[in-house]
């Protein structure tokens, strides 16, 4: 197959004192416009060595250049080329490919040009003498798959208007016609081309640094367990200048991460340079909309605050008119995920489909048999361009897809076919401009999924946005209780961990983060709490919709959920003069379906995802407790059923304070997930806000002149922050570089972790 040592094989044959070798670079030589472009060839010939597929003609400079482009050139099977060049009234109609053989040609020539095989390259003219001082170049070149003729164009009488060329391809062993190309004027109209969009979604999991890293410089993270990642993506494009329209780039998480890495910047000049497309703020624009019509109200001019530039102020950016509290802005975001290019529905298992065929063709890169491993465009995918471009069609072969399976993720791959692509002008990439001015290039809005609606099916007059779908039950009391909810911080990450529970996946994705849905009455509960902050002492309440009771112990400054079931504090959060602030909360609340899937267990509710922190002093889930309740003075007590694990929690003006007493005293390893103000995320330059302080007893975390909580044991503990690898993420990942834990939690916790087999206590301080 093809040699990846990037080198041509020159062969020069000078038949006169004058070359022109030295007048031309590569960048003369090899760069070739669509304007050069005269005739594509379908697919006839058996071997696609000799299968001649697009001719190229052009006046350069003193150099008159004919490029030949193969199916795939790889000198496996032997074949002679003949160029046949008519230049005025008059000569052969045949050439004689051996003593007793001679083949017609359409046009009659003056000239003829034979590159055999093996041996010398001849020209001659119309009375078979040879024809000399044209100081001939021609380069191979294997790689890109086309043979390049280069002479002096005083030589012969080339003319626009007049000249005529032909190409035949001769099998050098039986001597008969493997191929053969039309007639062509040297200043013939440019013909159709194939037209080609690379667009994907799934394009970054930005929910912990372990995922950040690995969707932007993974290692052994793609399909075939190699370099896979965005970088490498944007990188070939930025190379190559080809457009790459990534649909799902501008969500909140994705671009915190993205500013987490330092890479904001970039995105930023790819998209100004047109490199990268981005559907929200390029595409998706028309005027004159209905306003009740939300697949339209997605692509409205007026909509902005998905702009990259204007992203982090969610808030500010959602005064429209017709916005009118930031639930509106999550449901926003739910039909955002289901916008899809209407060509880009493309097969799980492929990576290029053309969609006009109702027989949709899937189609593979290939990894060769060849002791370098080259990985490229296959025939078939070759054959499948070239087919689009001889039908003309209106919609473009798309490349892409879900890019977590994408092999275009992996730069050898990516490398290979953005290059191939570039280097043949009978490709045509879709840019930024052609996606907003071809009238034949157009989205859907598919029927939305997994978005809410209020018990009775109707959506409240709150919001502006409508739609209709089938809930649960859990999940219309959860849609119901959002939309009654007070305007406040707590209540909007209320609506963003319902909208994450609730968007587009997979089946059993879905089916995993019904479990947690019902969670978010928790939440709403402190919402309600932070409207109006009052003491609260109350164990009768199910907040979770669950059928089971939650206890709520509150302060005028301190809101703490106590979860009989597991003995844990799902959530604390607090008030102080500069507003509310979160403490404590679950992973759940970031992301579900961290643990490995063959490990779900559905039927377990909360624990069904095992990687979750449901909260601070959690049971584990392999000894899970329900407990029973005791309401004393500003306390709540929880006590296993067999006494053996009983946990007290107090509140005071700034502080919990915790005491643990393990009769059994059994190994007990507990968790302290810490969540401060996780709505900072969606600020610049947030990833250098977290700031962490250790000691054998003391763990602080929080905001750099701001919020921040220290814990204080009787007994060791441990902290692990997720940004204690924020200056690895500078550097692709390394499957040999000892990562911290904190890098696998979600954006932006942290964790402390105790291990102890007496009785201890835990002070949890709250420092305005």
């Amino acid at each position: 197959m093809k040699n990846r040592i990037s080198l041509f094989i020159l062969a020069i044959l000078l038949l006169g004192c004058q070359s022109v070798q030295g007048k031309l670079n590569n960048r003369e030589l090899l760069n070739w416009n669509y304007g050069d472009l005269r005739l594509l060839d379908p697919i006839d010939a058996i071997e696609p060595d000799q299968d001649l597929i697009a001719l190229y003609s052009r006046i350069n400079d003193q150099s008159f250049q004919i490029r030949i482009d193969f199916l795939d050139l790889d000198n496996k099977s032997g074949k002679d080329i003949y160029i046949a060049i008519d230049t005025n009234p008059g000569g052969l109609a045949q050439i004689k490919v051996n003593k007793n053989d001679s083949v017609p040609v359409e046009i009659s020539w003056d000239f003829l040009i034979k590159i055999p095989v093996s041996g010398r390259v001849i020209v001659m003219d119309d009375h078979l003498l040879p024809v000399y001082g044209m100081a001939l170049l021609i380069v191979r070149d294997t790689i890109q798959d086309r043979i390049i003729i280069s002479f002096n164009k005083n030589s012969i009488p080339i003319s626009l208007g007049k000249t005529k060329l032909q190409i035949i391809i001769i099998s050098s062993n039986q001597y008969i016609v493997a191929d053969k190309s039309e007639y062509f004027s040297i200043d013939a109209p440019s013909p159709a081309r194939a037209r080609v969009l690379f667009a994907f979604w799934n394009t970054f999991s930005a929910m912990t640094p372990a995922q950040t890293l690995r969707s932007w410089a993974g290692a052994h993270a793609g399909p075939m367990s190699s370099r896979h990642g965005l970088k490498y993506l944007l990188d070939v494009a930025a190379q190559t200048k080809s457009t790459v329209l990534l649909f799902d780039l501008l969500t909140p998480d994705t671009v915190s991460a993205l500013d987490y890495l330092n890479v904001l910047p970039l995105i930023r000049k790819l998209a100004n340079q047109r490199i990268l497309a981005l559907p929200d703020v390029e595409i998706m624009k028309l005027s004159d909309v209905p306003s009740d019509n939300m697949c339209q109200y997605l692509i409205n001019d007026s909509v902005n605050y998905l702009d990259i530039s204007k992203i982090w102020n969610i808030g500010g950016n959602i005064g429209n008119s017709s916005i009118n509290r930031r639930s509106d802005f999550y449901l926003l975001l739910s039909y955002y995920e289901n916008i899809r290019f209407r060509y880009g529905f493309i097969s799980v298992n492929g990576y290029a489909q053309y969609n006009e065929y109702s027989n949709n063709c899937s189609l593979q890169f290939y990894r060769s048999n060849a002791p370098d491993n080259t990985l490229g465009l296959s025939l078939d995918c070759k054959k499948l361009l070239l087919s689009s471009a001889l039908m003309a069609p209106t919609t473009p072969l798309v490349f892409g897809g879900d890019f977590s399976i994408s092999m275009l993720g992996d730069p050898s791959v990516s490398s290979e076919v953005f290059t191939y692509i570039n280097e043949h002008p009978w490709i045509q990439k879709l840019s930024i401009y052609d996606l907003q001015t071809t009238s034949d290039l157009q989205f859907t809005c598919p029927t939305p999924c997994s978005l809410g609606q209020s018990a009775t099916g109707e959506i409240s007059q709150q919001s502006n946005l409508t739609h209709k779908v089938e809930l649960s039950s859990v999940q219309s009391n959860i849609y119901a209780a959002l939309l009654q909810s007070p305007n406040n911080l707590i209540a909007d990450l209320s609506w963003q961990v319902y909208f994450s529970l609730t968007q587009p996946a997979a089946a059993d994705l879905l089916t995993l983060r019904s479990n947690y849905v019902g969670q978010i009455g928790q939440l709403l509960a402190a919402a309600v709490w932070a409207d109006k902050p009052s003491p609260i002492l109350k164990c009768d309440v199910d907040l979770d919709y669950d059928g089971n009771n939650e206890c709520i112990l509150a302060n005028n400054n301190i809101f703490t959920i106590i979860e009989p079931e597991g003995g844990y504090i799902p959530f604390v959060f607090s008030l102080d003069d500069r507003g509310i602030h979160q403490i404590i909360g679950p992973t759940w609340e970031f992301t579900v379906g961290l643990s490995d899937p063959s490990t779900w267990e559905i039927s377990l509710g909360v624990r069904s995802d095992s990687a979750q922190f449901l909260g601070a002093f959690s049971d584990s889930f392999d000894n899970w407790n329900n407990y029973n309740v005791n309401l004393l003075n500003d306390m709540i007590v929880i006590s296993s059923v067999d006494m053996t694990m009983r946990k007290s929690i107090s509140v005071f003006p700034n502080s919990i304070h915790i005491e643990i007493r393990n009769v059994s005293q059994s190994s007990n390893n507990t968790f302290i997930p810490l969540t401060v103000d996780p709505w900072l995320r969606y600020t610049p330059g947030w990833g250098d806000l977290y700031t962490s302080k250790k000691s054998a007893f003391i763990f602080q975390w929080g905001i750099n002149s701001g919020e921040t909580v220290e814990i204080r044991s009787t007994t060791q503990i441990k902290g692990f922050p997720f940004n204690a690898t924020h200056t690895a993420l500078a550097y692709p990942e390394d499957p040999n570089y000892d990562y911290s834990p904190g890098h696998y939690l979600p954006f932006p916790m942290a964790l402390t972790e105790i291990s102890s087999t007496e009785n201890y206590s835990v002070d949890i301080i709250i420092n305005p």
